[in-house]
């Protein structure tokens, strides 16, 4: 017998055609068909049926606002989506589905400035100031693109300005001599390059007088402009103020600034330092440092140091329990303080902030306490519970029925207590079969 193996495709015009071979109709499949040879022999034919594939191809197209785009004959609008059927060439359906993306008329704006009257030239073209002007172009892409040119006016410009003269004299300002009580208006360029109106009005500036206090250290002799200056009394100095006119200052010197000494006390815990005059302290007592106050005068202060030492912690002894159950743990603190409790690791404690917890370990733990006073100040101590685990159970793994009186009998051993009731019991042999199953049943009897 020959073996012929053939491989056909479907009409594939719509999904789920079908090939015809040997007047049979197939579609996707593997088919055998037994046929006879021209000499008279059996001929096995292996028909395999492969299915083409519809294609799905996207095309995007773009057009202005306004306009249309052609795509295989056909006139398209902008912002619509279009399928087109074609055929593959193998002879499937093809759907091109075509988009066509809306560009839109771009715009966008160009700001100049110019004076009152004057006009800035863009593309060609004079722009007066305070016009506003629209320019139509043509964008990359081919649409209209509209350019908004805003021509800014600039008016003249207006401002005023105070200066100071001594009675009879005059100020320069930009070239000119003003005298003083005048009022002047000055034309100026700004910036801008337009004019500038300034009003200038120039103060006149009579003979000033101000007073001003001095005050010292004890034992300190106050001076004033090389003059001493008892304590007590004034003295007036005739002057040039900061604009060159005359002024007379009355300086009185006050009585000097008393010696100022101060007290500060510091409470720290035992073991912690505390920060004295740019040093770490630990050891109580009195420390005094002098130093020049913002008055300028010497001050001495002292800082008296005290040590809190009654907060401690411990326990007794270390605490053994079996295995499922609790113990009350008890630390030793000092009584009639008040005090704040942490513990840790609180899973298996009651509560993490309380003076005794319960605690209900299933291992042997440590556990950790730190206890604090009202003034922050803390101890910290640690017990270990201890978890005893012997399960006092004891099943053999092998026994020998021989009647020697020597392990002939299986069976499961407990202690007194620890074991109620056997559930299930099974036995299987090496490949994983079932030999014995017992169930509900008492430790310690021979006869299960």
């Amino acid at each position: 017998m020959n073996r012929i193996c053939w491989v056909a495709q479907p009409d594939c015009s719509l999904t789920g055609s079908t090939a015809t071979f040997n007047g049979q109709a197939l579609a996707g499949t593997v088919t055998d068909f037994n046929l006879v040879t021209a000499a008279g022999c059996d001929s096995l034919v292996t028909v395999t049926v492969t299915e083409l594939e519809t294609y799905a191809i996207p095309v995007n197209l773009q057009a202005c606002t306004g306009s249309t785009v052609t795509y295989n004959g056909q006139v398209l609008d902008p912002g619509t989506v279009t399928d087109f059927n074609l055929t593959t060439v193998d002879g499937c359906d093809s759907v091109i589905t075509v988009t066509v993306d809306e560009v839109a008329v771009l715009t966008g704006s160009l700001e100049f400035s110019a004076c009152t009257g004057s006009t800035v030239s863009f593309n060609g073209q004079q722009l007066m100031a305070g016009s506003v002007t629209d320019f139509n172009f043509t964008s990359s892409q081919g649409c209209d693109s509209i350019l908004t040119v805003t021509v800014i006016e600039l008016f003249p410009q207006t401002g005023v300005d105070q200066l100071a003269a001594c009675t009879g004299e005059s100020v320069a300002y930009h070239g000119q001599q003003l005298l003083a009580g005048t009022v002047s208006d000055v034309v100026l360029q700004a910036a801008n390059g337009c004019d500038s109106v300034v009003t200038v009005t120039v103060n006149e500036l009579n003979a000033t007088t101000n007073q001003i206090s001095l005050q010292g250290c004890e034992g300190e002799t106050l001076f004033y402009n090389g003059t001493e200056i008892t304590p007590g009394t004034s003295q007036d100095f005739i002057l040039t103020n900061a604009i060159g006119c005359d002024s007379i200052l009355t300086v009185s010197a006050l009585d000097p600034i008393p010696f100022v000494e101060s007290f500060e006390t510091i409470e720290v815990c035992e073991g912690e330092s505390a920060l004295i005059f740019g040093q770490l302290i630990s050891a109580a007592g009195t420390y005094s440092e002098t130093y020049v106050g913002m008055n300028g005068c010497d001050s001495i202060a002292n800082i008296i140091l005290d040590v809190a030492s009654d907060v401690v912690v411990g326990f007794q002894d270390n605490i053994s329990i079996g295995l499922g159950e609790t113990v009350i743990l008890y630390p030793l603190t000092p009584i009639g303080s008040t005090l704040t409790y942490n513990w840790t690791p609180d899973s298996t404690l009651s509560c993490f902030d309380c003076p005794t917890p319960l605690a209900s370990p299933l291992n042997t733990t440590t556990y950790y306490l730190t206890i604090a006073d009202e003034k922050g100040c803390e101890a910290s101590a640690d017990v270990l519970v201890a978890v005893r685990k012997e399960r006092g159970v004891y099943i053999p793994n092998s026994f020998s029925p021989n009647g020697d009186g020597i392990n002939d009998v299986f069976m499961v051993f407990s202690d007194p207590g620890v074991v109620s009731n056997i559930s299930a019991f099974k036995v299987f042999s090496r490949w994983g079969e079932g030999v014995f199953e017992i169930s509900d049943f008492q430790p310690n009897d021979p006869t299960m």
